[in-house]
């Protein structure tokens, strides 16, 4: 679906089409934080941490200010603030046959809250000259 989806929007943004496949604690992480992010920038969209398909130029243009796997909420923010036009697609999750996701810690949940901290506070407040170093010019 998201390949059909190529095109119709500047950015294809895709969501869990079935969350109940995910474990709960991971859909409480989902949706706390696509809560948190929705209220915190305007938005209403359905998931941020997905692979977004963007077009090359866009994609290299966009700034980020973290190395963790929070970069692409990140991408996403600048680019709908920019005004890009989206379109959301549902994916369908298979849970890992092996091993599990190493996203979830409580190292990568700080290191997530930081930078949606730096994110606002740059695009609400209008500044460069926040909590954080790396923000400033």
């Amino acid at each position: 679906r998201i390949l059909s989806a190529v095109g119709s929007a500047d950015i294809v943004v895709p969501y869990h089409a079935n969350p109940g496949a995910r474990p709960w604690y991971r859909r409480l992480l989902t949706r706390g934080s696509t809560a948190l992010m929705n209220l915190l920038f305007g938005q209403e969209l359905r998931y941020y941490q997905g692979p977004c398909v963007y077009a090359t130029v866009l994609a290299r243009s966009l700034p980020t200010t973290t190395r963790g796997f929070f970069f692409l909420a990140e991408m996403l923010i600048q680019a709908l603030r920019r005004g890009c036009s989206f379109v959301e697609v549902g994916l369908v999750h298979q849970e890992r046959a092996h091993g599990r996701s190493k996203a979830v810690t409580l190292g990568n949940a700080a290191r997530a809250l930081t930078t949606v901290a730096r994110l606002w506070w740059r695009l609400r407040l209008g500044s460069t000259t926040g909590p954080d170093r790396e923000m400033r010019a």
